[in-house]
């Protein structure tokens, strides 16, 4: 009995894994080059402008009034006690926006469900034309 010729080699550039690596490795390197450019122009646009790369200009004063202020703030503090106003000022009208939409959601809601005619059908209404509305 003869012995089984060994299977026939598929050359690297026909390989489908190796095709694969391959266009994964080219696809990381032209990220990576992508990323390397930005970067490049970002500090270079910066340096020419004279701007600082770093985050320096936090303790800086800040010189803008804020009317609605959770904690005490003049303009005279730094832009990071700006910037924490504005992001707890953000905060306090998100909860109550997300509070006040579900009240009256649930509220619509039951709404739909009424036995009144006229209230059931305002609240269809309402629904029907507000729905996938931007």
């Amino acid at each position: 009995m003869a012995s089984p010729e060994p299977p026939e080699r598929i050359p690297f550039w026909r390989n489908v894994k190796t095709l694969g690596l391959l266009a994964q490795v080219v696809f990381v390197a032209i990220v990576a080059l992508g990323l390397f450019v930005l970067w490049n122009n970002v500090t270079s646009a910066l340096a020419r402008s004279n701007l600082p790369a770093d985050f320096s200009w936090l303790t800086s004063r800040a010189g803008i009034p804020i009317g609605e202020r959770p904690i005490p703030y003049t303009p005279d503090d730094p832009y990071w006690r700006a910037l924490l106003i504005g992001f707890l000022n953000t905060l306090k009208i998100a909860i109550i926006g997300v509070v006040l939409a579900s009240v009256f959601g649930v509220g619509v809601g039951v709404a739909r469900l009424s036995p009144n005619w006229l209230l059931r059908q305002i609240a269809t209404w309402y629904v029907e034309i507000l729905r996938n509305t931007p």
